[in-house]
Parts: structure tokens; sequence; C-alpha cells
């Protein structure tokens, strides 16, 4: 995008200069703020019954929230296009609505004219919320703060422009990261038959084998078995370590802080992704 003639500066910290005809307004007074709340859990189901129900942003998407859980009797309601923003840790992860959904204390949302500049908009404050939060154990933000964040506001058909570009660019980033996905997955597969014939057959290809009666260290290409180096071990797993079984909580029993849960979905290749957090309650955990 080109510069503007002119600039002016903004005296907010975050925000910095912004273009001179653009003004400057607290959350609150340019769009409509809802706080979630949380309902009585009785009114909370995985049977689909009563209205899609967000709890915090564990439900997140890439861009649209996937909904696990339904609520006959939600407090909070927001509508298609509301932008979803989560208060609690992770503080400022974003979505947008694409249906009504009840929301819990771990979000809000915000109602625009011009939902998309302000879905961006967004993405640009998460670092601002971070900073207003607090808490000892998990950070949190208040309806206070919230509504308090200043921010930039061009002219509505500005706003338009700047989201329509948006639109382009980031689409235009996202068939680019596609295209790298591909190749890393190729990568990834080469890495990982690197690694596979590292610890089942050695870094020694002149070092005599021999059948280790297992079937999963065939060659999968000829179904014959390859064996391992004659001074190898075959052990079972049980016999080299100690091993420990995770415990299979209920969708219901997660909430937006306390002692963190690892899921099998945050678990990603050779790192821990943790976009997607669950909490336990402590006294929960100390059972």
């Amino acid at each position: 995008m080109q510069r503007y003639e002119k600039y002016k500066d903004s005296g907010i910290e975050w925000i910095g200069e912004i273009p001179e005809h653009w003004g400057i307004k607290k959350l609150k007074y340019a769009n409509v703020l809802i706080m979630g709340q949380s309902p009585d859990s009785t009114k909370c189901n995985q049977s689909q019954i009563g209205m899609p129900f967000l709890q915090g942003n564990a439900e997140f998407g890439l861009t649209f929230p996937e909904e696990k859980n339904w609520c006959t009797e939600p407090k909070k309601i927001v509508k298609e296009n509301d932008i979803l923003v989560s208060v609690r840790a992770p503080i400022g992860a974003v979505n947008i609505a694409d249906k009504k959904f009840g929301i819990g204390r771990g979000l809000c949302a915000i109602r625009s004219k011009c939902y998309k500049y302000h879905y961006y908009l967004s993405l640009s404050f998460r670092e601002e919320l971070e900073r207003l939060g607090t808490g000892s154990t998990f950070k949190a933000v208040s309806t206070e703060q919230v509504e308090n964040v200043f921010l930039p506001l061009p002219p509505p058909d500005e706003q338009t422009a700047i989201a329509d570009y948006l639109d382009r660019k980031t689409a235009e980033i996202d068939e680019l990261i596609v295209k790298k996905e591909q190749l890393l997955k190729l990568y990834e597969e080469e890495k990982t038959a690197i690694i596979n014939q590292a610890v089942t057959k050695g870094i020694n290809p002149d070092v005599k084998m021999k059948d280790s009666g297992i079937e999963w260290l065939d060659d999968p290409s000829t179904g014959l078995r390859t064996g391992v180096p004659e001074n190898w071990e075959v052990k079972k797993l049980k016999y080299t370590g100690r091993f420990i079984n995770g415990y299979s909580f209920n969708s219901n029993d997660f909430d937006t802080l306390g002692v963190r849960v690892l899921k099998i979905s945050n678990i990603q290749h050779m790192k821990i992704d943790w976009t997607d957090s669950s909490f336990i309650d402590e006294s929960y955990y100390e059972r």
C-alpha cells in the first residue's frame, strides 16, 4: 500500500503514527462489546441440544470456531460476523463467528459495521491485550481493560478498502504457505526415512545383520525382513523404561484456568502446540 501524504502522532504507544485524517477512539465508543458469561453447567451438553457454545478459545480454528459443546440456556449470545476475542490465556486469540454462539467467560465479542476491518484490527492489538493482562498463574483481561483499548479508525469507506486489500494479500500468502507446506512434507518424509534407517539399522552400512523377528522392521518395498545389526538387542518397550498411561477426561472437565492438560491434539511433529489449551481445576487435579 502507498504511504499517505500526511501523518500524525496517535498518542498511543502500540499504534504510533496514523494518517492525518484518521481518528482514534476507545473500543467501547467504536463498537459494541459483549463479554462472555458462563451458564449453569447443567445446561451444557455434547448432544447438540440447544445453541452451539464456546467457553474459551479451545474451539478456535484458523478463522472460524468449531463447536464441541451446546447450551440450552446461554447467558451471552453472539451473532454471525461478530469478532471473538479470547480474554484468558492465551489472551488475544481471534476468530470470527460464522453463526450464532453462546459464549462463556473466556471470550468477549466485538460487533462492528465493518467486521472484516475490525477482525484484522483485533489481530493487531493482541500484544496490547497481553500487556494489559494480569494474574499470577494465568493472565486475563477485564471488561474495563478491553473496552478502553484505543483503536485507529479510518473513514468507513477506507475501512472497507483496507479489509478488501488484506483479504487479497492474505489469500496470496495462504497460497504460498500451502506450497511451502507441500515442500516441507517431502522434507519431513525424507527426514523420517533417515531417522528410521539410523535407529533400526545403525549408521554403518557394512555391519553384519541378523533377523530381528519383528514384522514392523520388514522392508515395505519387498516385504523381506532386513534385520538389525548383529550386536543389537531386541526388547519389548515395557522392559526398556517406565510406561505411563494418560487419563481420559470428559470435555466437560475442562476449564480456561488451572492445571494445563496435554491432549493428543497438542502433539505436533517434534514439538508441542499450545494453541488449543485446556485446563482442569487444581482441586480436581489433586483428586
